[in-house]
């Protein structure tokens, strides 16, 4: 079920990176520039926290290139012909996802119990609804590298110059792995 304040990340989300090699992270960054190895994107959320998570597993070598090459797409994205097909895409075929899906039993009745136990808003009109204009804005308030915590696990010297030489300005925090674990 998706609430009100969750159509637009989550539709985002769809486009990035929905169903492995339909989504555009996949077309763009394995199909397109052989870059990595599998690559897509989720929406999560914890408590209040909300967030789309973008997660890729790179060939060592391409570390460097999907590194520049990721953040000029995140900041191009809003001008980006491809993703705005995403979207039109998602926008037209939802729908029809929807109405197929609600017609197994189980899903009708997983649908019916959710509603009634947490009685989320629901967006009138769906996917179709949602505008041009509140995506743009969406990716203009929260793309931003202010609002962006990007996690690279690989050779820890290697990415840290990697991002010393495209991103100057990034606060570099290096974690222990079995501390995060812990």
């Amino acid at each position: 079920m998706i609430g009100e304040e969750d159509y637009l990340p989550s539709m985002i989300s769809r486009a990035l990176g929905r169903y492995g090699a339909r989504g555009l992270l996949y077309k763009y960054f394995r199909k397109e520039l052989g870059l990595v190895y599998s690559i897509g994107c989720s929406y999560e959320s914890s408590g209040d926290v909300r967030f789309l998570e973008i997660y890729a597993d790179p060939r060592l070598q391409n570390s460097e290139e999907l590194i520049a090459k990721m953040s000029d797409f995140i900041r191009g994205l809003s001008d980006d012909p491809r993703f705005w097909e995403e979207i039109k895409e998602l926008r037209e075929n939802r729908n029809v996802a929807h109405v197929h899906e609600r017609l197994t039993p189980q899903r009708r009745l997983y649908s019916d119990v959710y509603r009634a136990i947490y009685n989320p808003p629901i967006r009138k009109g769906g996917s179709k609804s949602v505008t041009d204009a509140e995506v743009r804005a969406f990716l203009e308030k929260f793309f931003v590298p202010e609002n962006m915590i990007m996690i690279f696990v690989g050779p820890k010297d290697h990415i840290i110059d990697i991002l010393n030489k495209h991103w100057p300005q990034v606060d570099i925090r290096v974690h222990n792995t079995k501390e995060l674990i812990e």
